[in-house]
Order: structure tokens, then C-alpha cells, then sequence
């Protein structure tokens, strides 16, 4: 056994995973090309990075779309290359039932074939792709940061018909922590989208599959186009420190008017309150920010707070909070508002000034 296959099966071994690397893996043929990087510096970042991307997930499904630990879990892991990520969730996710899906038909038989997971080839187009079932749970790493505007949103709400009533699409995109750290040559258009022709994978046609950037506005306004789907989580710079996370989930209900809520909390950190509908306690709410005349964001309210439990607010499960977006911190004053969807209905103490220092 070579140096580089041993130093694969040690680190393989140490994180009880399946040692096999494609020889077309893009990702660690990125690594091993990667400027400062040793050849045991790359081995040991494949296997760990991907391990504690796995991690992420576990804790995105619990403390974010709200599953128990062990739940069983239909989930489907979308433009999945070769299996960096996927080898960990056996360990990871042993509850769960996981389909692979990627473009490239080599990637589907090794994940079949070595790595011994479900898998299904993706397509060129979202309007082709048919996998012939729904999921729970789609996790997308750095897809979306690929996209052409074209088939951005396209591509979005084509997910989003793959998901179960109720599931979650979990997604990363390049925002403004990577335009600050990676692509220093960003300049958005006018919706704040960024696409150049150009990528570290060679063997896709780099005009479908080039480098993206998106302001969060961008990405907030092609979410609130899908009637389906509603916004659980946003993340600046979650993933890697850089891409931003993305939690959307799929409605299950129309909401009725709403009959007691507060917008609480406007100040550097955050964006937040709860609504509420006494006559129909169960029921949850989404609720948009305002920025003025301009949507800023559209929240699910159905977090809990301790202290609407003891006030007798129902279960205490109908709060909201988004952090605060770095594009207001620019020192002017802004008036938040808060609104319920589909209604008339603003919070009490709304609206609120805010004016970074």
C-alpha cells in the first residue's frame, strides 16, 4: 500500500468510514491541487471537513427543523459528487434512509457500488429531473452556489415539489461573507445576483455551472415566489464561515387571522416576537419583516420562549427571530414592521426604529 492509500484508510479508519475515493472525486482532487496544502493536509480535510458537515446536519434537523434524535427520516442528499459527505451518514444519521443524487453516472455507481447507498442521476435541467418520490429532508451543499440565474430558482422550486408535506429543504449559498473572503470580484445586479462563467470543476459546462453569489434578498425574494415553501432559517456565513444556510419548509396549512402578538426585540443581534391565535392554539404563523416599504424577510413563528408558556401563551411554541441583517448596520434609521402573512394584522409594538452605532 502507497503512503497517499494508507494515509486514506488511517483517517478512514479513525472516523469508522469507507476508505474509497473515487479517482474523479472533484472535491479531493481540489483539495490535493489546493496552494499550502500537503498531501496529508488534503487526505485528513476530505474525510473530517465532510464528517463535520454531516455533524451540521444532525444538528440543523434537531434544533432547527425541530425532529427528535432518532427519527427516521426519508432524506435526499442532491448534487452529491462522489460521496465526501455521504460516506458519514450511516454513522451520523443511522435512523435514516438517504438517496445520493448527482449528475455525473459515474458518481451514482460508485455510491451504489462502493460506498453501498441509494443513489439517482440528477439531470441537466430541474424540469427533467423525476426521482419518483417525495422526501422528509433535501440537503443541498454548495449547489446553489453554482447556479445561473436561469435556473436558479428554477431549480429551487423544483425541490421544493420533491418534499413531503411539512419537510424541510436545507440549502448553502455564496453571500456576502464569501464575496468578503473568496470572491473579492463580485459586483451584484440590481437583484443582488452575481454569476461568472467560470469554475473549479472541468468537466461541466462552466455557462450551467460557473461561480454564484447572491445577497440574501435575492435568494429571500425567489423563496417567497414558491407559495409553498416559507422560511425557517437563515444563517450568514454558516457553512465553511463563508455560505450562508438556508432552512425552507413545505406548508402544511392556510392560516386563519391571528389574535395577540408583539414585535419585542429590535436592536444590533436581532428581529424578534410571537404571534398567536388563541382560538386555535395549534396554529403557527408566518410573519414578515419590513424594512420600511421593503420585505426584508418572511419568518415561521413557531420557536419556543419559556416566558410565553408561563404567561399562559398557549405552548409557548409561536416565537420568531432572524438576526439582524448586516445590510442595515450602515448607521440610517430604519422602521421594522411586522406583519402577518395573508393578513391585516400587525404586531403590537410595531414598528420599531432601528439605527446601528
Amino acid at each position: 500500500m502507497n503512503a497517499e492509500l494508507a494515509a486514506q484508510q488511517a483517517n478512514a479508519t479513525q472516523l469508522n468510514v469507507i476508505a474509497t475515493i473515487h479517482p474523479n472525486d472533484f472535491i479531493y482532487r481540489f483539495l490535493c491541487e489546493l496552494p499550502g496544502f500537503s498531501k496529508t493536509d488534503a487526505i485528513k480535510h476530505y474525510y473530517h471537513d465532510a464528517s463535520n458537515s454531516a455533524l451540521s446536519l444532525k444538528k440543523i434537523l434537531k434544533e432547527v427543523c425541530g425532529y427528535k434524535a432518532r427519527a427516521k427520516l426519508s432524506i435526499l442528499e442532491f448534487a452529491s459528487g462522489f460521496g465526501c459527505v455521504t460516506r458519514h451518514f450511516k454513522n451520523v444519521l443511522p435512523n435514516c434512509s438517504t438517496t445520493s443524487c448527482d449528475i455525473h453516472p459515474e458518481a451514482i455507481n460508485f455510491l451504489r457500488d462502493e460506498l453501498g447507498v441509494d443513489a439517482a442521476l440528477s439531470a441537466n435541467l430541474p424540469e427533467d429531473l423525476d426521482l419518483g418520490r417525495t422526501y422528509d429532508v433535501i440537503f443541498v451543499l454548495s449547489f446553489f452556489s453554482h447556479m445561473p440565474k436561469s435556473t436558479f430558482s428554477r431549480w429551487l422550486r423544483k425541490l421544493g415539489t420533491l418534499l413531503n408535506p411539512g419537510g424541510h429543504l436545507i440549502f448553502t449559498t455564496h453571500g456576502m461573507e464569501s464575496q468578503r473572503i473568496c470572491i473579492p470580484y463580485c459586483i451584484f445586479d440590481g437583484e443582488g445576483f452575481f454569476f461568472r462563467s467560470q469554475s473549479d470543476q472541468k468537466d461541466l459546462n462552466t455557462t450551467e455551472y460557473g461561480t454564484t453569489c447572491t445577497k440574501p434578498q435575492y435568494v429571500l425574494a425567489r423563496i417567497f415566489e414558491i407559495p409553498e415553501l416559507s422560511l425557517r432559517c437563515f444563517q450568514e456565513g454558516y457553512w465553511w464561515r463563508h455560505q450562508d444556510l438556508w432552512v425552507v419548509q413545505h406548508r402544511e396549512q392556510i392560516p386563519t387571522s391571528p389574535d395577540l402578538g408583539s414585535l419585542d426585540v429590535v436592536n444590533s443581534s436581532e428581529i424578534s416576537g410571537w404571534v398567536w391565535n388563541s382560538r386555535k392554539p395549534n396554529q403557527t404563523f408566518e410573519v414578515e419583516i419590513y424594512d420600511g416599504d421593503r420585505l426584508l424577510v418572511r419568518l415561521e413563528s413557531n420557536a419556543f420562549r419559556h416566558d410565553l408558556l408561563s404567561a399562559k401563551i398557549g405552548s409557548g411554541q409561536y416565537a420568531f427571530r432572524f438576526p439582524m441583517p448586516s445590510e442595515l448596520n450602515d448607521g440610517e434609521p430604519h422602521q421594522l414592521r411586522a406583519i402577518v402573512v395573508g393578513t391585516d394584522f400587525e404586531l403590537k409594538n410595531s414598528p420599531k426604529t432601528y439605527q446601528s452605532q
